[in-house]
């Protein structure tokens, strides 16, 4: 089991543990996915003398820490994440839009679409294509994958 994989487990079976990650790593994605596990702090092994009891302190008075290296890393993807998200934000869907990528999602043909939605196979048609356009998909593959990614639908 890996760091990932522990503070995964520890944080999932021991409600209000706090984990520190020690370790030589400060690549990001391996920082990243050590804090989406559930870490409250990083302290590079390089410095761990003098960030240890700094980092131990701020974690049990429930903060975060992660050493001055490690929020490089972090500041870099929250960064990176703001300009994805800008980029999504301007493909938003109407709520017409979404409804109709709902139900292609799920399965539904044009007609069906149309017949619950009381439209005509053509407005559904013309919705599909302005999703489409939006979202950069090329067919009712991407279309499902983006509702799946977008919680839209999902999977069961």
């Amino acid at each position: 089991m890996n760091g990932i994989e522990a503070t995964r487990e520890l944080v999932t079976h021991r409600p209000g543990i706090k984990v520190v990650v020690l370790s030589v790593h400060s690549e990001r994605n391996i920082v990243i996915e050590v804090l989406r596990a559930g870490a409250a702090g990083y302290v590079l092994k390089t410095y761990l003398f003098d960030e240890l009891m700094t980092a131990i302190r701020s974690v049990v008075s429930d903060g975060f820490y992660l050493s001055s290296r490690i929020a490089d890393v972090v500041v870099g993807e929250l960064l990176e994440f703001s300009e994805n998200e800008q980029e999504h934000e301007m493909s938003n869907l109407t709520p017409a839009e979404r409804q109709v990528l709902q139900l292609i999602a799920e399965g539904n043909t044009t007609k069906q679409i149309a017949v619950r939605l009381h439209k005509s196979p053509k407005t559904i048609d013309a919705r599909r294509w302005h999703i489409a356009e939006k979202v950069g998909a090329s067919g009712v593959a991407d279309l499902t994958k983006y509702a799946i990614q977008e919680e839209i639908t999902s999977l069961d």
